[in-house]
């Protein structure tokens, strides 16, 4: 089967973008859609709270086809964007991205999919600035600058605000801050799990764990 995925109440790209960014792929190079998916959810919710969403992945095949606009159709978060892609991958399942006019799969280079998370970083990073006024311009300089790699190794070790704020002997309060304004969490999270060998992106070698959880209860 070949599935479009839309989604609504996204800040970048109206349901008519999305789909009409499909359609035009889909003709150009001569491939059909079967069906047409669209998510009703805030972009707030993570993706255990979305079960229409996690249904659609389960419902998913071995061989099937998933067009999409951009990758923020799946999350604006890149740590959720890569646990989705990796549940995807393992069935085997090419992703078209109508906006790039290209096709993901778990051979993909893994300079393309890296470039592609930065970008929805990035933008991420504008809707942030939006939503809390904050004034255009590069952030102001931070004390905790000169602890900027050991504060990212250490997230990507486990390690809470708490226990990094008392290894740096700082104040927990002002540290989590600073690990808000710079998005080091989503930053840890893509480097601990986006993997390079070689010229291939590597996801982790792990059972779905959306899928997983969503059993319970």
């Amino acid at each position: 089967m070949n599935y479009a995925y839309l989604r609504t109440q996204n800040s970048n790209y109206s349901i008519a973008i999305q789909e009409n960014g499909i359609d035009e792929y889909v003709l150009r190079n001569n491939l059909t859609i079967d069906e047409k998916k669209v998510e009703v959810t805030s972009y707030s919710q993570s993706i255990e709270d979305r079960k229409d969403f996690i249904e659609f992945l389960q419902s998913l095949k071995d061989g099937d086809k998933l067009f999409i606009y951009d990758l923020s159709v799946f999350s604006i978060k890149v740590g959720e964007i890569v646990k989705i892609l990796n549940c995807i991958f393992k069935k085997d399942i090419d992703i078209f991205v109508s906006r790039y006019n290209i096709k993901l799969n778990y051979n993909t280079q893994s300079k393309i999919i890296v470039s592609l998370l930065n970008e929805v970083r990035e933008n991420c990073k504008k809707i942030k600035k939006r939503s809390m006024g904050r004034p255009k311009g590069s952030l102001s300089k931070s004390k905790y600058d000169i602890y900027r790699e050991k504060i990212i190794t250490l997230l990507k070790e486990g390690k809470s605000v708490n226990e990094i704020s008392k290894i740096l002997n700082v104040s927990r309060s002002s540290l989590r801050d600073y690990i808000n304004s710079r998005n080091l969490k989503e930053l840890a999270a893509t480097e601990g799990e986006v993997k390079k060998e070689g010229e291939i992106f590597i996801l982790p070698k792990s059972e779905c764990k959306i899928l997983r959880n969503s059993n319970k209860g």
